[in-house]
């Protein structure tokens, strides 16, 4: 008779049969280690309000307080390991290198992550937003035309550029249907008898506008980019490739961000940069690595 209520006791204990104890008890029960059986007072189960020991028709299992700390000092072990992860992720993120975002057309995003969208409305949205950099564009009328780029944020240090396209509201339009504003002035304006010209301010930009593609100038980076729609006006490399519509324009900003930008398709542009810490958002994705 005792061994059966030894073995009942067990069995209540591992939940292979039902006790009758309340939903509450069985609950609670559930959520502890009972591995040892000692005699106690015989009565009715129960479960102490910080339970050590569950009792049951006058046996008492206790709870096993060694494996309890070894199961603690195990929890806190992963947490330090989790936390290294973490650490080494954080690492990881600052040594990637950089990547490359398109904006173009009407507009189509080509992610830092290789996922694509459109957005094809009139708006002014935020291609790169993190806590130190700032990019957005423009785009016009209901096929949301890009028709601009403004670049600011803490690490242009109080100054602002934008590249705008004016080919319908100027009539320099067919060899030049860019403006470039720095801090709200022309530059870029000026260009010699072969169409190039060049900018400074040290530190902060070093912008060129050229007739054709220079591979000692520009990235490959660009012209590897995938084409993800077959599109009218030709495929991605021609857009920068040759001669480019509108001239190719080259922004070389702070923290190594870069923008590339052509009169293709109205503007092709690619934003070159690496990971922010602290993460970032807008349409040209996060950096995550999901496409």
């Amino acid at each position: 008779m005792q061994a059966s209520r030894i073995a009942r006791a067990i069995a209540i204990v591992g939940g292979l049969v039902h006790s009758p104890l309340s939903a509450a008890e069985r609950d609670a029960q559930g959520t502890h280690s009972l591995v040892k059986g000692t005699p106690s007072t015989r009565g009715t189960a129960f479960i102490q309000a910080k339970p050590a020991s569950f009792s049951y028709e006058g046996y008492e299992l206790s709870l096993a307080s060694e494996e309890l700390e070894a199961c603690r000092a195990r929890v806190a072990e992963l947490d330090e390991k989790l936390e290294d992860l973490r650490k080494q992720l954080r690492a990881a993120e600052k040594c990637q290198g950089p990547r490359t975002c398109a904006i173009f057309g009407d507009p189509h995003f080509t992610t830092f992550d290789g996922a694509h969208t459109i957005l094809m409305q009139e708006k002014t949205l935020w291609a790169v937003k993190s806590q130190n950099i700032w990019i957005q564009a423009l785009s016009r009328e209901n096929t949301g035309d890009l028709m601009g780029l403004a670049v600011s944020g803490p690490f242009m240090h109080g100054h602002t550029l934008m590249f705008v396209n004016t080919s319908l509201v100027t009539e320099e339009a067919a060899e030049q249907p860019f403006t470039v504003l720095f801090n709200d002035k022309p530059i870029l304006d000026k260009l010699d008898d072969e169409g190039s010209g060049e900018f400074e301010l040290q530190n902060i930009l070093w912008a060129a506008r050229r007739t054709d593609w220079n591979l000692l100038l520009h990235g490959q980076q660009i012209l590897d980019m995938e084409d993800v729609i077959d599109f009218d006006v030709g495929s991605w490399e021609s857009r920068f490739s040759g001669k480019p519509k509108g001239g190719i324009y080259l922004f070389k900003l702070p923290e190594g961000v870069e923008l590339t930008a052509t009169g293709a398709d109205l503007m092709s542009a690619v934003v070159r940069m690496s990971p922010q810490e602290g993460g970032q958002s807008g349409y040209c994705g996060n950096f995550n690595g999901e496409a």
